[in-house]
């Protein structure tokens, strides 16, 4: 059941109907084409410089190209809202179209390129859950509230350029930082936005998720500081 669920025949029409519902629904389509050809067009720049200067990527640095531009841009965008900073409905639209491009095109590309580190879970079900997100936060006309999220993206961001360049690789700053986002301030916009029961459930589902990931971590590093220390 699992292979017939993460298969691509399953999985394109349901994240390809999803973002095009929001395009076609508030005529945004040259925007969100935009945007995917925009990803596509980045992913093999960097892939096409790599080669030119002879460094071959390999497929976990290439499933980490579109992840860090997508996740540098939602970071800032995320500021914008947690500042309060004046934002049009516009813009906000926008930045949600320029976020499901993202994860539609990585799916895509990772079809072709990196299929075996796109996770089940956390790749396939993921990107498709959160396109129907988008859609909803629209829909539902909540696009400022659901981008105050956004903020969530700053691990993301280490974590991507970490995985792509072992160089900027920070165990540590990264788990403060998941800590910091992706528990604390998220269980803070939950209970602030408790009221809305379209923000309330997707944010408790995406919480226990990060729950999730973040005891992940922590058994995987601190096992292995242990094991180090005791060598």
């Amino acid at each position: 059941m699992g292979d017939f669920f993460s298969n691509p025949l399953f999985i394109f029409p349901f994240a390809l109907i999803s973002s095009l519902s929001i395009t076609f629904f508030y005529d945004y389509t040259k925007t969100f084409v935009f945007y995917m050809i925009e990803y596509l067009i980045n992913f093999h720049y960097v892939l096409g410089v790599s080669f030119l200067i002879n460094k071959k990527l390999d497929i976990k640095q290439m499933s980490y190209i579109s992840s860090f531009k997508s996740s540098f841009s939602m970071s800032i965008i995320g500021l914008f809202y947690f500042f309060n900073l004046e934002v049009s409905r516009e813009d906000s639209i926008h930045y949600i179209l320029f976020f499901t491009a993202y994860l539609l095109s990585d799916l895509l590309i990772g079809t072709i390129y990196y299929k075996k580190s796109i996770g089940f879970l956390t790749g396939y079900i993921h990107h498709s859950v959160y396109i129907i997100i988008n859609l909803l936060s629209i829909y539902s006309n909540v696009e400022r509230e659901y981008l105050s999220f956004m903020v969530l993206e700053i691990p993301t961001l280490l974590f991507s350029l970490g995985n792509f360049n072992s160089f900027f690789r920070r165990d540590y700053l990264f788990g403060f930082l998941f800590f910091i986002t992706r528990i604390c301030y998220h269980i803070y916009l939950t209970i602030y936005y408790s009221s809305n029961v379209i923000i309330f459930s997707a944010s408790i589902l995406a919480l226990s998720l990060h729950f999730y990931w973040f005891k992940n971590w922590c058994d995987k590093y601190f096992k292995f500081q242990i094991s180090f220390l005791l060598v």
